[in-house]
């Protein structure tokens, strides 16, 4: 038995836990949405950017490499080749500096490991042109064949850096891809929870809106005609509702009155019908 007090309560406490059930999935999905996209930025973004732009810069120096070799015999277009190489280097040897810094947090332990393989390399070829650059200041390395022959050994390592970055670059597009699928898999449950609450919050309005009014119109309208049927003199019926307990109380008592003046009625009667009562003999 449920007063209609208790039945209130019950049913709005009812849409306030829905509604909290939305808040809290929301807030919960929107914060692990927020780091995915925050990881998604530095991975695709931040970081790759700072990949592409080691791997141009380290195949610019190849670049100038190979022109410095072809002219040789060229003193000034030679000379302008080394400088244009010279120029990329110190602009990648800056480049790996920063990722091994990584005051961004853009890098994880395994990264930066990479990148100071990449600084190995990037120093072991440098160190290897820097000695082709004298050969043929010094007149020793005349051709462009052995000048890369001499270049070989340094440049085979500075592979390292060419193919790590490529390597890598693909390896932080596909966390971010993964990243982005996450994110549309959480907005979808997002999606599918606000949905289902709200449908059950409207479902349960409505239940509400149905239900409450006809619990309290029903028993006040059979009470009403109990209490019309007392009104005319038919008390043979007894007055009792179920369901709430306001009602149920109320009609206890009208209960009551109508056993009391059923009672009082028959005890008249009883006393009419007596000997020398209502002037019978």
């Amino acid at each position: 038995m449920m007063s209609i007090r208790t039945r209130l309560i019950a049913g709005f406490s009812l849409l306030v836990f829905f509604l909290l059930v939305q808040a809290a999935t929301t807030f919960y999905y929107v914060q692990e949405n927020e780091a995915l996209v925050t990881a998604a930025i530095n991975r695709d973004f931040s970081a790759n950017a700072a990949i592409t732009d080691m791997a141009v810069e380290g195949h610019k120096m190849r670049r100038f490499e190979k022109e410095y070799f072809m002219y040789i015999g060229d003193r000034e277009r030679a000379d302008n080749y080394h400088k244009e190489w010279q120029s990329s280097y110190v602009k990648l040897e800056k480049m790996v500096g920063y990722a091994l810094k990584n005051e961004s947090g853009i890098w994880g332990d395994a990264d930066v490991a990479e990148i100071r393989s990449w600084q190995a390399a990037l120093n072991g070829y440098g160190d290897g042109f820097d000695v082709v650059a004298a050969g043929i200041a010094a007149g020793r390395i005349k051709s462009t064949i052995k000048a890369n022959d001499a270049i070989k050994e340094a440049k085979d390592r500075f592979r390292v850096l060419l193919d790590g970055t490529a390597k890598m670059g693909t390896t932080k597009h596909a966390q971010a891809l993964r990243s982005a699928l996450e994110i549309k898999d959480n907005f979808w449950v997002v999606d599918a929870v606000l949905g289902a609450t709200a449908a059950v919050s409207i479902a349960l309005a409505v239940l509400l809106l149905v239900i409450l009014p006809a619990s309290i119109s029903r028993p006040v309208q059979a009470l009403v005609e109990s209490a019309q049927r007392m009104s005319t003199g038919d008390l043979s019926q007894p007055i009792a509702l179920t369901g709430v307990a306001e009602f149920e109380n109320l009609s206890a008592v009208l209960d009551r009155l109508r056993i009391s003046q059923r009672t009082l009625i028959d005890r008249l009667r009883a006393a009419t019908l007596k000997p020398g009562v209502g002037g019978r003999a």
